[in-house]
């Protein structure tokens, strides 16, 4: 009987695969920003599922009901996502994480990784009024579970925060209300080029409108442990499926599909039953 990951990753090595699509497995450390033990860094074979990205993927909600996505001019709203990056890139390049492309600056909502330098590793987000890119949060880089949180917790001065493995690393006033729309979201790579892709695994992404999830704007959060549910205000939940690429929720009269390339679901994911 198998009794770890690590014997089940050791026997599948050795085994011969065909010439198909798929996952690469590594195992990686311990490590990250603070509050980052929490949860399993590296690959775990534990609760539920992500999908893998190999750069030329992109899943996408899209349809009528995407007007659900749209932030407003006074509700509060948590973006969530736990990612794990796989591929170094070269330096002022963008790899995209999720998005809503719309036509106008009100309709613009995005967040990319970024590499800023050899060494240095961030993000670089716009949101309705609002663009910034925040550095060094990300080392070592890849073969690292990361949960990233973009959080409003209202409209007030300097309460929109992003966490990163729960530690607040950026906060700031988004002043600009109104981004009504039924501009479609996406998840992995932008779907409209693909000079934006990324090879990562992403899991348990969720969408979260009129609820911060995570409280009044503090400097710190607690990084869920397990799988995320669909709490009050959730439009999407998704990357939890060990099967299915585009299983998940998502809002009426919107459909999750594979728009570009094809999403690989994977049991890889951040939790592990016997981490401490």
């Amino acid at each position: 009987m198998l009794t770890s990951p690590t014997q089940r990753i050791n026997i599948m090595s050795s085994l011969w695969y065909p010439s198909v699509k798929q996952a690469p497995l590594s195992m990686g450390g311990m490590g990250g920003l603070a509050g980052s033990t929490s949860f399993a860094q590296g690959v775990c074979v534990g609760e539920g599922g992500s999908n893998y990205y190999d750069g030329n993927d992109a899943t996408q909600i899209s349809g009528s009901g995407c007007t659900a996505f749209d932030f407003g001019g006074s509700s509060s709203f948590c973006i969530e996502c736990y990612i794990m990056f796989k591929v170094d890139t070269f330096p002022s390049s963008y790899r995209s994480v999720w998005h809503r492309w719309g036509s106008g600056l009100g309709n613009i909502a995005q967040a990319h990784s970024y590499k800023f330098g050899d060494n240095d590793f961030g993000l670089a987000c716009w949101f309705p009024g609002l663009s910034f890119t925040v550095s060094n949060i990300f080392n070592p880089y890849m073969d690292k579970w990361y949960h990233i949180a973009w959080v409003r917790s209202g409209t007030g001065t300097d309460q929109f925060r992003v966490y990163v493995n729960g530690t607040s690393v950026y906060q700031n006033t988004i002043s600009q209300g109104g981004d009504s729309s039924n501009e479609p979201l996406s998840w992995g790579g932008r779907v409209d080029t693909s000079n934006y892709g990324s090879q990562q695994y992403m899991s348990n992404c969720r969408w979260v409108v009129g609820n911060s999830v995570y409280g009044t704007g503090s400097s710190t959060i607690t990084v869920p442990t397990t799988s995320l549910t669909a709490v009050s205000g959730t439009k999407f939940l998704g990357m939890q499926s060990t099967t299915d690429a585009n299983a998940g929720t998502a809002p009426a009269n919107t459909t999750i599909n594979t728009v570009r390339g094809a999403p690989t679901p994977s049991d890889t994911n951040p939790f592990c039953a016997t981490f401490d």
